[in-house]
């Protein structure tokens, strides 16, 4: 059997709405702060920030989290845009 044992809420956490305000622990996470911090020896860019993908208390996140870019996909419309240039 699987239990769900809430660790207390991360100081980046407070005005979630998932927060549950009795036991002021996280009603999605069993270990919130895990979700604001580097995992242990993880070395990160220094422009990169650590979100919780479930807040819901940001307003003005960074526009490389609201918007999702697919790699794979962006580098084939590159090619494509090359491809077309060179039709012409």
């Amino acid at each position: 059997m699987i239990t769900f044992n809430p660790q207390p809420i991360h100081e980046r956490c407070v005005g979630c709405l998932r927060i549950i305000a009795a036991t002021n622990t996280c009603n999605a996470y069993e270990n919130p702060s895990a979700k604001w911090e580097p995992k242990p020896g993880a070395t990160l860019a220094p422009d990169v920030m650590i979100w919780c993908p479930l807040a819901t208390h940001f307003d003005n996140l960074p526009e490389e989290i609201k918007q999702k870019i697919n790699p794979i996909k962006a580098s084939k419309r590159a090619a494509g845009a090359v491809k077309n240039k060179k039709k012409k």
